[in-house]
């Protein structure tokens, strides 16, 4: 099962906020989270939400792989044909994985246009 590592994504805010010499106020500034929310996060004590994650995976230059924990099945959509989950879950599971290629294309399609 794979899950959404608190500790991961403390650590790698934080190294990465550093490795770009940018306070927290700087990265406050640059992802329109608050420097309190970004402190937080970084004492694994706030979960950003779907835009936040985006900011940060943006300005940062980091992906979801890195915060997350657990083995990936070798098709990580095999979860939705599990017989083990109900259709509430299926359709959780589907809108996560719809969230999560959404924000990628934003990321991509956001970085060719920096790159222009």
């Amino acid at each position: 099962m794979i899950k959404l590592s608190a500790a991961k994504l403390a650590e790698t805010v934080k190294s990465r906020r550093k490795q770009k010499e940018l306070t927290q106020e700087e990265l406050s500034s640059l992802t329109g989270i608050e420097c309190t929310l970004i402190s937080r996060i970084e004492i694994e004590d706030y979960i950003p939400s779907i835009m936040q994650f985006e900011a940060l995976f943006y300005v940062l230059d980091f992906e979801l792989n890195d915060i997350l924990m657990g083995k990936m099945r070798r098709d990580p959509l095999a979860a939705l044909s599990s017989e083990e989950l109900n259709k509430s879950e299926r359709e959780g599971i589907e809108k996560i994985i719809a969230m999560m290629h959404t924000v990628t294309h934003q990321i991509i399609v956001r970085r060719q246009g920096q790159n222009e």
